[in-house]
């Protein structure tokens, strides 16, 4: 556990199982939304210079949903039950 790099929540820093159990979920989700985000920039080579607003618009859109799944996911995850 540290303060300088990780899921850095409440639950997370309960213990030392909390603690990696729930930074490999948050890394695997990040390791996923990751891969969209950069088709999401390689789509971007190939808009022509007249659509870049609607781009930029639609990838910002697009960051937005990803980062507030991922903080749902992550918050949903470290406060289920595990005990049964």
């Amino acid at each position: 556990m540290n303060s300088i790099y990780g899921v850095k929540i409440p639950r997370a820093y309960e213990s030392k199982e909390k603690w990696y159990d729930i930074n490999q979920y948050g890394g695997r989700l990040l390791l996923k939304f990751g891969a969209i985000l950069f088709f999401t920039a390689i789509a971007g080579l190939a808009i022509p210079v007249a659509h870049w607003v609607t781009y930029d618009l639609g990838s910002t859109v697009i960051v937005l949903v990803c980062l507030g799944y991922m903080l749902m996911a992550i918050f949903r995850y470290a406060n289920q039950d595990k005990s049964t």
